[in-house]
């Protein structure tokens, strides 16, 4: 009975509170936050637009990209061989983004080397295949620009460059001026200027006598071309006014088909040693030249040229051959480089006074790419004849691709900490 007199009693003390019979609630303690310390910046991906990638933007000032980087201090390299590039290289964002240009310049291109910094609206990132890249948009086509096939241009970003080793992006290189050509950069990073390659999709297309289809399926062509085995590439191409043919190119030889009582047959082939890869060119308004890329690689020396062939008589004449960019291997060093660890991705473009040539310089370092930068650009002229049976006029001067290597000054790099 006593305990039941003491509990009753705990009871109502407790409910008595401070006498008016309402309970109280302090409520938790709020914790106040402190502002963020520090700058505030995305993180990768960076998103690809036609202005730039992310942050980093085509026209931009060297110091402006320096903002943007996380790093305390900028990692610059100078890409420098006669007559090859000329470029200032600021590697960002762990090595995996870079932002280049000519030396004193505004940012002129930009580079993204590894999946985890970057993609398009799309998705597309390195790493993807090429039919993904393909299934994403068609690819820009100018019947008066030749490119690498290792090289696809997007129409729906015309200054972007997918960069293929077989099937799969390696890089994803994007400008705001000319290509092959690479000018001082555009007014302003929020306005680049597009690049005259960037013509319609069908520029040149549906041009009089010219159909620019196959003249066959590809088994027949390769068949009437005497290729039955081995890798081939089969294109399209307008060599006669009224004409349908077709380029077969296998190994260093290229042969010209066409139809006879509507039955593909072989009626040129040459032999272009070292060759890399051929394409049409549109010269006049219903009709292709042929250029070819040729490589001649030792130990010691790259050198890549360009030949230029035009169909007539049933013959491919010759128009034009001429060593384009030189590479030693004391140069390639100079840019931090092996000479075997350096490819060249060319494109060719049909101009008034001949023909126009750039690119792209890779540079590998085992599996991971190192340096990505515009070539600069070498004009080739083709030869000319004052009359149909007329000799052909005095060849040009060959293009010096620069001095030897070992009398150009030595190699820079500014990677560096900028107070150092």
């Amino acid at each position: 009975m006593r305990f039941v007199v003491c509990a009753a009693l705990f009871v109502t003390a407790c409910s008595s509170g401070g006498g008016d019979g309402k309970s109280i609630d302090a409520g938790r303690t709020r914790r106040q936050l402190p502002p963020p310390t520090g700058d505030v910046r995305p993180l990768p991906p960076f998103s690809i637009d036609p202005g730039g990638i992310g942050g980093y933007r085509l026209g931009a000032t060297p110091e402006e990209i320096y903002g943007v980087m996380p790093e305390p201090f900028p990692h610059i390299a100078i890409l420098d061989i006669a007559g090859v590039l000329d470029a200032s290289v600021v590697r960002c964002e762990g090595d995996q983004l870079l932002a280049g240009g000519r030396p004193d310049e505004r940012v002129g291109f930009l580079a993204a080397l590894s999946p985890e910094i970057a993609r398009t609206e799309s998705g597309l990132a390195v790493g993807a295949r090429r039919g993904e890249v393909e299934a994403a948009g068609p690819a820009l086509v100018d019947p008066r620009i030749a490119r690498d096939p290792g090289v696809i241009v997007p129409s729906w970003n015309p200054g972007a460059r997918f960069l293929f080793d077989a099937d799969r992006v390696f890089a994803i290189l994007l400008v705001g001026t000319s290509d092959p050509a690479l000018p001082p950069a555009g007014p302003g990073p929020t306005s680049p200027p597009v690049p005259p390659d960037a013509a319609p999709t069908d520029a040149g297309a549906g041009a009089a006598g010219c159909s620019g289809a196959l003249p066959g399926t590809e088994l027949e062509l390769r068949a009437a071309a005497q290729v039955t085995q081995g890798p081939a590439t089969v294109l399209a191409a307008c060599l006669t006014p009224e004409g349908r043919e077709a380029l077969v190119i296998a190994g260093d030889t290229i042969t010209v088909i066409d139809l006879d009582h509507d039955r593909p047959r072989r009626v040129a082939t040459v032999e272009v040693r070292g060759l890399s890869w051929a394409a049409p060119l549109r010269r006049d308004a219903d009709r292709d030249d042929v250029v070819a890329v040729v490589e001649d690689r030792s130990e010691d020396e790259l050198v890549v040229s360009l030949v230029a062939l035009r169909f007539e008589g049933g013959k491919l004449i010759k128009l034009a051959e001429e060593p384009v960019y030189r590479v030693t291997r004391v140069s390639a060093q100079w840019i931090g480089a092996q000479l075997a660890d350096l490819r060249l991705l060319l494109f060719v473009e049909d101009r008034a006074d001949g023909y126009q040539v750039g690119g792209v310089l890779v540079h590998r370092s085992g599996a991971a790419v190192r340096d990505v930068a515009p070539l600069s650009p070498a004009t080739i002229s083709r030869r000319r004849r004052t009359t149909p049976d007329a000799p052909d006029a005095p060849s040009p001067p060959t293009i010096d691709a620069g001095p030897p290597a070992e009398a150009a000054p030595p190699a820079r790099d500014a990677g560096h900490d900028a107070g150092s």
